[in-house]
């Protein structure tokens, strides 16, 4: 069962309808309202985010596997993955034994970003003061401390850490565009900060840490210089706010949804779209592509994940199906072989992408 359209440029289009999910979809709708309520909560009752300590090394595994799941990656290795759990769990799991590894995290955790390369990480804190959220970053590789920062934008915005594949830069970019970085290929770090001329909605550090992409409110979707910000290609307007954004990892092509269920995938260097699908009903909510740029996962509220090969413009998405919450990250492995994807009820599935078929639930 197909669910929408699909097409390269200008190529052909299938049209299906599946208005059934729509009780379902409002349903996890009011889930995911929950939580982000939880969330803005805890940011605002945290006292203290500069002294790290461990996330609760005691408790009930079972207990544990309940936390939602924000974002989850390979390892270096790709032997281990690594889970940002809500509220400030960032564990290793590793493939073979299933066993767990709590990693030190800041109290007040709410971004992190593990590069592919040197296992050097950036994890963000948030907390509420003065009617401002205030920050703090932290980052370390190898498990060693690089070094820490308090940030103060100054006003009451969110924002995320970015980080690139080798680990040589790390960003904290606020919903304001307010950008912050660090170069870390010297002992000491290089910073520097500027801000972007309109709110960044969305935003993406690029694998090579050269480039920004940044999409506005109004839909102006721009790659800019990641150490000045400025311009350097104007996309395709976005419908809305975009959902959902991802580099491959050769960094030639992005992959974003909108509002509405389009799918498209960019070319970086000629910024045109070279393929597009059109989701019925449904957007895409999370997103992950390969490092060549010819798969790309999709994920929305029907708890599906639906596989393209894009090396073939007339293909249909293949269905993986087998979580039972909201899907909230997913990953490839460096060898395009197995995708493991996370969930709003705190499970991991591993996937084969031999036979599309879920190889395991890891917990």
């Amino acid at each position: 069962m197909h669910h929408g359209r699909c097409s390269t440029v200008g190529g052909p289009r299938r049209v299906g309808r599946n208005g059934i999910l729509f009780i379902g979809a409002f349903r996890e709708v009011l889930v995911v309202g929950l939580v982000v309520g939880l969330v803005l909560f805890a940011l605002c009752e945290a006292k203290s985010v500069l002294q790290l300590h461990s996330s609760a090394q005691t408790g009930d595994s079972s207990d544990e596997r309940t936390n939602p799941v924000l974002s989850l990656d390979f390892d270096e290795d790709q032997h281990s993955l690594l889970v940002h759990s809500w509220p400030e769990y960032f564990e290793e799991i590793h493939l073979d034994s299933q066993v767990v590894s709590k990693r030190v995290a800041p109290q007040g955790l709410t971004s992190v970003a593990t590069s592919a390369k040197n296992s050097t990480t950036i994890m963000l804190t948030q907390w509420g003061q003065e009617g401002l959220l205030r920050h703090a970053a932290y980052i370390l590789r190898q498990g060693e401390f690089v070094m820490s920062e308090e940030i103060d934008f100054g006003e009451l915005s969110i924002a995320n850490a970015y980080i690139s594949d080798d680990g040589s830069v790390a960003m904290v970019i606020s919903h304001e565009g307010a950008c912050v970085g660090w170069e870390l290929t010297q002992p000491k770090p290089t910073r520097w900060e500027y801000r972007l001329p309109h709110t960044a909605v969305t935003k993406r550090l690029s694998p090579d840490g050269r480039t920004l992409f940044v999409l506005s409110t109004g839909g102006v979707a721009t790659i800019r210089d990641a150490r000045t910000g400025e311009p350097q290609m104007t996309l395709p307007k976005i419908i809305g706010n975009s959902r959902g954004v991802v580099w491959s990892g050769d960094g030639r092509r992005l992959a974003l949804s909108d509002p509405q269920g389009g799918l498209y995938v960019i070319d970086v260097a000629s910024g045109k779209v070279v393929w597009k699908y059109q989701l019925d009903f449904l957007f895409g909510r999370s997103m992950s592509i390969s490092k060549d740029g010819n798969l790309l996962a999709v994920s929305s509220f029907d708890k599906q994940i639906r596989l393209w090969d894009l090396s073939d413009s007339a293909s249909q998405p293949h269905m993986l199906v087998g979580h039972e919450s909201i899907i909230t990250d997913m990953a490839f492995n460096s060898a395009n072989t197995k995708l493991v994807s996370g969930s709003l009820d705190g499970s991991i599935c591993e996937w084969s992408l031999a036979t599309n078929q879920r190889i395991r639930q890891i917990r």
